[in-house]
C-alpha cells in the first residue's frame, strides 16, 4: 500500500478510493475517473473489505488508512482528495 499516493472521496457512491499516483497542476481524480485511467486503484472503504479472505490485505489497508490519519489526509466531504506525504 506504500505506492498509494492520493485518497479520493468519490462524489457520488461516496467510496474512498486509493490511487497510486500524485496529481499534476490542475489534475483531480475525477479527471482520470472520467477518462477510465484507474488501473492500480484500490477501492478503501469497508464495504468491500467484508469479502476479503486474506488478512494482509486487510491489514495493509488500516495501515495505509491509520498512515493517512497521522497525516490528516483522510478526505471528509464528497468529492475532496488529498495527497499522501511519503515516508
Amino acid at each position: 500500500m506504500k505506492e498509494i499516493r492520493c485518497l479520493w472521496l468519490h462524489p457520488h457512491s461516496q467510496v474512498l478510493w486509493g490511487i497510486p499516483h500524485t496529481m499534476r497542476p490542475g489534475q483531480s481524480p475525477r479527471d482520470l475517473w472520467d477518462a477510465g485511467n484507474v488501473s492500480g486503484w484500490i477501492h478503501l472503504t469497508w464495504i468491500p473489505r467484508m469479502g476479503l479472505t486474506n488478512s494482509t490485505n486487510i491489514s495493509a489497508i488500516d495501515a495505509l488508512l491509520a498512515r493517512a490519519r497521522k497525516q490528516d489526509a483522510i478526505p471528509a466531504h464528497p468529492g475532496e482528495w488529498s495527497e499522501l506525504e511519503t515516508t
